[in-house]
This record gives C-alpha cells, structure tokens and sequence, in this order.
C-alpha cells in the first residue's frame, strides 16, 4: 500500500496528474508486471548473451499462467517478483563487472523484495545469493 500512495502521490503532486488512489492500487499490478518481462529480458540476455534466448523468456513469463494469475488489480505479490528478478540481475551485473553502483542496487532491491512481503518461495530463491557469497568466502575467490 506504501508504493500505491507513493506512486500516487507523485502522479498528483509532481506531475500533475489527478488520479483517484484506488485507480493507481488497481494499474500497479499490470506497471510491474511490465517491469518484470523487461527485467527477465536483461536477466537472460546478460546470462546468455543471446536476444532472441531472452526474448523468449520475456514473453514466457508475460503469458505464464502463473505469473498472470499473480498480476491482478490489488494483488501486490506481483512487486516482490519484479523485484525478486531485478535483484538477480543486478546481482549478475555486479559480480559480473564488479560495480559498486550495481551492488548497491542489487542491495536496494533486496531491500524492496523484504519490504514488499516476501513469501516462503521467494524466500528460498532469494538465499542463493548468500549461499554463493559464502561460497565464494570457504574457497577464497573474492576480491
């Protein structure tokens, strides 16, 4: 509800659009569920270095059933799965090209993935990124 006010707010208030709040509770679901197709398309193209690999999944995962039956108006389970893959992705940039930029953004959207009320499945999704980071401490492979 914090992010529909906040977005709420910054339609009415910055750019001077007048929205009614439960129109913008209602259009959060289908606004980060566009954000998910996109970030999954950058998740598998830095994976796998091939568009057409990612645009596949992007339109996967725009159609899955499961996903779809998650992005309906009210529902916010949709904002922890964009930013359960958008943490990923900037987990892979920033082990990828070392960034701290892209480390502080991936703590970010770790932080937004806890706050939008993280389900049991995410939960455990998410906890690889510590498992790796532990693994790579026991082998000293950081640096």
């Amino acid at each position: 509800m914090a992010t529909a006010s906040l977005l709420h707010w910054t339609l009415n208030v910055v750019f001077r659009l007048p929205t009614i709040l439960r129109n913008t509770c209602v259009l959060i679901a289908p606004i980060f569920g566009v954000g998910t197709t996109v970030a999954t398309y950058l998740l598998t193209k830095d994976v796998t270095c091939r568009a057409s690999t990612a645009l596949v999944a992007a339109v996967i995962v725009a159609v899955v059933p499961a996903y779809t039956s998650r992005s309906v108006g009210g529902s916010y389970e949709v904002m922890s799965i964009f930013a359960l893959v958008i943490t990923f992705y900037m987990w892979v940039q920033a082990v990828r090209v070392g960034s701290m930029l892209h480390a502080a953004t991936c703590a970010l959207m770790y932080g937004a993935l806890v706050a939008a009320g993280i389900s049991f499945e995410n939960m455990l999704i998410i906890n690889v990124i510590p498992l790796f980071v532990a693994m790579m401490v026991v082998a000293v492979r950081y640096y």
